[in-house]
């Protein structure tokens, strides 16, 4: 588009001086026989670019010095300008583009044509033209492709913090998304942080409820077991141990599901893991078991601490159960999660039973007291945070080595 525009813009300017030309050719025909002679004489412009001209009068023709063989003018498909003359783009001898003017004047047989070699004339002055607006429009173009990029990350630079405060929240280092937003970014701040709202408020609701139904039915279960009834039957007893055991696993899957899927609790794992060790080395105070604990200060995990608790403490309770002298607990922080292995030099669990023992109810050994309950409750609570638990063989204490990967609230 630009170049048609600077093309028309040229060729008119070429196209006043070679109807100057005509005119000047023109004027010098007069009535006398000499006058084509005397046309010869006047000077033409631009002669080392070879422009050329025509003059023929009652059959009699003179041209310019450069003119090769006589072009063909009859052709008139090209309108004629209100002066009577018509433009011409012809190929002379050398195989040069032409651009030619011609007046043709019946009432005289005159015939005026000049013309320009189209490529010096025309094509260099548009190349010449071309150029620097091209490089201005590259300059141009790369400077807007730069704006824009410079804006755009401008614009969502206030996206890019309102997503490490998300990040934060559910991290559990801030309970809420700042309000001191863009204009454009505060409706979405003010919603998120009603949402977080709610949700907090339904999950306290959840615990609640799940709180009163275990204090709801721990006492009629108490009286069941000390009722006389019970003590005389064993049967009456072991079902009321069942159901209590029973509830007691539903009760936790239900305080769990309540977290959802996007808790933003933060626990200290070094500390924690510290006084379950020490709890559990009271509980099993007659049992000389060694606990070694190697843990890195600062190791926090996206787990409620109750939770964390109960998922640990059932493990460390198995533990110490089972081992002989030695119970090793190591946590490692291992890129977004933390890593804890659990280890004890007991009889260890071979492959076969890895399985059962995650299962609600299923014991390996009823001479050991307990519900079979704690590692599929840890279990569950580990997968309802992200994690992962395994067991397998012990390899330094030739035990049983439970493997729990938790997500880090650091990460």
């Amino acid at each position: 588009m630009i170049n048609a525009v600077l093309e028309r813009f040229v060729v008119r300017q070429v196209d006043g001086r070679l109807d100057a030309q005509i005119a000047l050719l023109d004027a010098s025909l007069t009535n006398g026989d000499d006058s084509l002679e005397k046309a010869r004489d006047r000077p033409f412009i631009d002669r080392r670019e070879k422009w050329v001209w025509v003059v023929s009068r009652n059959g009699r023709t003179i041209e310019s010095e450069f003119l090769g063989s006589r072009p063909d003018f009859s052709e008139r498909t090209r309108k004629a300008d209100p002066n009577g003359i018509r433009p011409f783009d012809l190929h002379d001898d050398d195989g040069r583009l032409i651009h030619w003017r011609v007046l043709r004047r019946s009432s005289d047989a005159t015939l005026i044509a000049a013309g320009a070699p189209y490529d010096p004339a025309i094509g260099r002055p548009l190349r010449e033209a071309m150029q620097p607006l091209v490089w201005a429009l590259l300059a141009l173009g790369v400077a807007l492709v730069l704006a824009a990029l410079v804006q755009v990350r401008l614009g969502l630079r206030p996206l890019k913090s309102l997503q490490a405060e998300l990040h934060d929240i559910r991290a559990g280092r801030r309970q809420e998304v700042s309000q001191d937003q863009p204009s454009e970014i505060m409706p979405l701040a003010a919603e998120l942080n009603k949402l977080l709202g709610e949700n907090t408020e339904t999950l306290a609701h959840a615990r609640r409820h799940v709180a009163n139904l275990a204090h709801g039915l721990k006492t009629p279960l108490a009286t069941l077991v000390a009722a006389p009834s019970a003590a005389a039957d064993p049967q009456i007893r072991n079902l009321v141990e069942r159901m209590d055991r029973l509830i007691r696993h539903h009760l936790t899957r239900a305080r769990a599901a309540a977290l959802g899927e996007a808790s933003r609790a933060r626990t200290d794992a070094g500390a924690r893991l510290a006084e379950l060790a020490e709890v559990m080395r009271a509980v099993h105070a007659p049992k000389p078991v060694q606990v070694a604990l190697d843990a890195p200060a600062e190791a926090f995990v996206a787990c409620e601490a109750q939770d964390f608790d109960e998922i640990f403490g059932n493990i460390i309770d198995n533990a110490f159960k089972w081992a002989n002298e030695t119970v090793r607990i190591v946590a490692s922080r291992e890129m977004r999660e933390v890593c804890f292995s659990i280890e004890d030099d007991g009889p260890g669990v071979n492959a076969e039973a890895v399985r059962d023992v995650l299962e609600p109810g299923k014991r390996l050994d009823e001479t050991v007291p307990g519900y079979g309950f704690g590692l599929s409750i840890a279990r569950e609570l580990v997968e309802l945070y992200g994690g992962s638990i395994r067991l397998r063989a012990s390899q330094g204490l030739k035990g049983t080595s439970v493997e729990v990967r938790l997500p880090s609230a650091s990460s």
